[in-house]
């Protein structure tokens, strides 16, 4: 395992009630696996924009499994330069 470091900052309120109804609809066992899941995703989200994307790319296609569909997904937001 990896060393650990403690880090503090300020969230709002309503940020952190997200926080917890994520952790709580996801079974997870502390806000902090919320916040590794979250990272863990949006790695994951980054490399698929940049390795399939390319310059410019916010969206991808994910297949849903139970309905044999394919959705694209946008992240406008992370537009890779």
């Amino acid at each position: 395992m990896s060393e650990k470091r403690r880090i503090q900052f300020d969230i709002a309120i309503d940020t952190l009630e997200e926080i917890d109804d994520i952790q709580k609809k996801l079974h997870l066992s502390s806000r902090g696996e919320v916040i590794r899941n979250a990272i863990a995703v949006l790695k994951w989200v980054t490399k698929e924009l940049i390795d399939h994307g390319g310059i410019n790319a916010n969206s991808i296609t994910i297949e849903r499994e139970r309905n044999i569909e394919y959705v694209e997904v946008k992240f406008p937001f992370l537009a890779i330069k």
